[in-house]
């Protein structure tokens, strides 16, 4: 079993349940691509076009580091 935590914050205006989350904050530990466990910290700022994700293996060696705006991420 993994620690992971998942937190979504929307405006008290949307209350449509398909409108997406304003603000979105994941960090934990996870199954990566290559089948290796990895530390996981993602943040999605829509109101702020700011998307970030840092990726760590075991060790604490950065395997992926984005910091860039939202409209930008792929």
């Amino acid at each position: 079993m993994f620690e992971s935590v998942k937190l979504k914050a929307k405006k008290p205006s949307s209350t449509h349940k398909k409108h997406r989350s304003n603000y979105v904050l994941e960090q934990g530990k996870k199954i990566g691509k290559d089948g290796k466990l990895v530390s996981l910290e993602r943040i999605i700022d829509r109101d702020s076009n700011h998307y970030k994700e840092i990726v760590k293996d075991k060790d604490g060696k950065v395997i992926v580091n984005k910091d860039e705006k939202l409209s930008k991420h792929k």
